[in-house]
């Protein structure tokens, strides 16, 4: 066996008081209401996205098979786990927009606790305060309450992904391999990462570096232990499988997801630095990760510290390859943030320490904790910013369920109650209007689910999401418009029954076009001609609002109001 090599080991202390400890977990129990207020002044929002992975769970649950229109296995979605604990909720016969909701509800409110673990672990199990820093962090952030609302899994990835990562970053801080806590260790973050590789597929970058740190490991010690072959045994034993019923059932290594959102010219760099930037911008994450950083000042646990910022930094530097994240308030970035938060708790007290050190070096008093108290204070000016946000944000967001329900909902029941098992409609947004449509067959013409524009997203290199960006680079616009037309071309040849379209009104437009439309409808006038030059605009539309097959094919249905700049269009297919 061999010598014991600790990371940088915390120092020896005594019991800590029991006051202390009580304290804290009064104070976390306070962050525990905080947060679930605010997740409850959210209550009304839904990202629109979480239905795509209810569509699954309910065909599932039916009997259909990991599909979103039936028949064609198609992995449009990157949260199988999810989806699959979204299942009981049709078996059980609960809401399942409730069920989503209070999972990740609890999944967010477990978040807290483990931020406050982390913290403890990197400030060498202290009960010093400064702990509290992480938790209050998390409480408070606006990502946090709105991903704990959204319908999906961001907050379960923060439990897997940085739990996992936690626990690695235990074992790698052992003394030796004979240390009762490793056999736990092991299997606990093995069971987590690989969870996380079940559920969104850049997840295996965590274990992916925690193997590279296992290897580190490996050759500082100058052995082989045991501890970490289980834990990739485990990993392997749980995620190989996985693939390759993957690769069988859907005949494909990667979900069609990447296809459409990783196909992008040099383009996406520049959007991606100008995604970065606005993340270090939002609420108070400047602050966290410049704290996170003074962090490695601190020797105790130093190893587990740098690992800890190479992942934060290699996820930033992803999230610039990818160039965006289209869904809001840095989703993508949640499951690492619990590490981030602890880290910035631990550049809390090494700040704290300096200012404590400072003070005594004056001779105030040696009671006095100068340091603390200047923490605390910081934390409580960041909680402040970020609720204040958060609930400037509220009365709109909470709108999102009312907005679905009366246009998206309505639209997908409307076709329902019109159209034969089979029959197809071609939309831009597949969420809750695909959900509420039943057995119809939907034709995506932004590509998630939709393998064709998938093949054109990566033949053409074009992201729908930056296809104005694209336009501005050599080729650009000659690539654009042969997607565009490939498009539009399959979909036209399908010859669906109905073909939806959104309508996007400008701020500048928007009361003087809501009344025009008003207008039209009590006079019985036709309405058509106001949407027409909104949808000819739309570029998710691939142009077909303006071709002539469509112009000749399809007659005006009807419209629904999601908000003031945002309308739904839908055409049906003329017997002529």
């Amino acid at each position: 066996m061999s010598a014991p090599i600790p990371s940088s080991p915390a120092p020896a202390r005594a019991g800590e008081p029991a006051s202390a400890i009580a304290g804290e977990l009064l104070v976390l129990a306070g962050l525990a209401a905080l947060l679930g207020y605010w997740q409850w002044q959210y209550r009304g929002y839904i990202k629109d996205d979480a239905f795509i992975s209810l569509r699954y769970a309910r065909n599932i649950a039916d009997g259909l098979g990991v599909v979103f229109n039936p028949g064609d296995r198609l992995e449009g979605y990157t949260n199988f786990l999810w989806i699959l604990l979204s299942v009981p909720a049709f078996w059980l016969g609960v809401d399942p927009v409730v069920w989503v909701k209070v999972l990740a509800s609890l999944c967010a409110q477990g978040g807290l606790v483990l931020c406050w673990f982390a913290a403890r672990f990197f400030g060498g199990d202290r009960w010093d305060g400064y702990t509290l820093v992480a938790p209050a962090l998390w409480a408070a952030s606006s990502s946090v309450v709105l991903w704990s609302q959204g319908g999906l899994e961001p907050p379960m990835m923060a439990l897997l992904c940085s739990g996992g990562t936690l626990a690695a970053m235990m074992l790698w801080s052992r003394n030796d391999d004979t240390d009762p806590d490793c056999k736990g260790l092991a299997i606990g973050s093995a069971l987590l990462l690989a969870g996380a590789g079940l559920t969104r597929p850049d997840a295996h970058a965590f274990f992916v570096l925690a193997g590279g740190m296992a290897v580190i490991d490996v050759i500082r010690r100058r052995s082989l232990s045991r501890w970490w072959l289980l834990w990739a045994g485990i990993v392997l034993a749980i995620l190989l499988p996985y693939h390759a019923w993957r690769v069988a059932y859907f005949g494909d290594l990667f979900p069609n997801t990447m296809y459409v959102k990783a196909s992008a010219g040099p383009e996406v760099w520049v959007r991606g630095r100008e995604f970065l930037a606005s993340l270090w911008g939002f609420n108070v994450n400047g602050a966290v990760f410049g704290l996170a950083l003074v962090s490695l000042l601190g020797r105790t646990r130093r190893g587990a510290k740098l690992w800890g910022v190479g992942v934060a930094a290699f996820f930033m530097l992803y999230m610039v390859k990818i160039g965006r994240d289209e869904m809001k308030w840095f989703r993508l970035f949640l499951p690492l943030y619990p590490l981030v938060v602890a880290l910035a708790a631990d550049g809390m007290r090494q700040i704290g320490g300096g200012l404590t050190r400072a003070a005594d070096s004056l001779k105030l008093p040696r009671r006095l904790p100068v340091g603390l108290l200047a923490a605390l204070l910081a934390t409580g000016w960041m909680v402040q910013f970020c609720v204040e946000y958060t609930a400037s944000k509220a009365d709109w967001h909470g709108q999102y369920l009312g907005w679905s329900e009366r246009s998206f909902q309505e639209m997908g029941a409307y076709v329902s109650d019109r159209s034969e098992p089979g029959d197809k409609i071609a939309f831009q947004d597949m969420g809750a209007a695909p959900f509420a449509g039943g057995d119809l067959v939907w034709i995506d013409t932004i590509g998630i689910l939709n393998r064709f524009v998938g093949q054109q997203c990566r033949k053409h290199r074009v992201n729908p999401f930056m296809k104005g960006e694209r336009r501005g680079t050599p080729g650009g616009a000659q690539a654009v418009k042969a997607y565009e037309k490939a498009i539009r071309d399959d979909v036209l040849e399908q010859e669906p029954e109905w073909i939806a379209f959104v309508a996007y009104i400008s701020k500048n437009q928007r009361k003087d076009f809501k009344r025009k439309v008003r207008q039209a409808g009590r006079a019985q006038e036709p309405v058509e001609p106001l949407f027409a030059p909104h949808l000819k605009r739309n570029g998710h539309a691939q142009g077909i609002f303006s071709d002539p097959r469509f112009q000749s094919r399809y007659v005006w249905e009807t419209h629904w109001m999601r908000n003031d700049g945002y309308w739904l269009v839908l055409y049906r297919r003329s017997d002529g």
